[in-house]
């Protein structure tokens, strides 16, 4: 089960297996946990990927930190600056 955490400026997701779409607004997000599959619609300031499993889709970030294992992120638009640890970690233009 996941939960989520939101303000203003930050979006967190924590848990297993959360299958969402997410409008953001200039928002920092972070993804914690094992197999969300998550759309992020608007900007994103930051965004922040940790766990195992995970798939990302975000319509626009400055930048992207993959971490953990086996977790995609795929993004449009502008390429961000992008920082990718771990193992079997991808981060690449949808």
């Amino acid at each position: 089960m996941a939960n989520t955490e939101e303000s203003e400026k930050e979006l967190v997701i924590n848990g297993v297996g959360d299958t969402r779409t997410y409008t953001c607004k200039d928002q920092d997000v972070e993804v914690n946990g094992t197999g969300h599959k998550i759309v992020r619609e608007g900007t994103v300031r930051q965004l922040e990927v940790n766990g195992t499993s995970n798939q990302v889709v975000v319509k626009s970030a400055r930048e992207i930190e993959v971490n953990g294992t086996s977790n995609e992120v795929r993004y449009e638009g502008k390429k961000p600056e992008v920082e990718v640890n771990g193992i079997g970690n991808r981060c690449e233009p949808n």
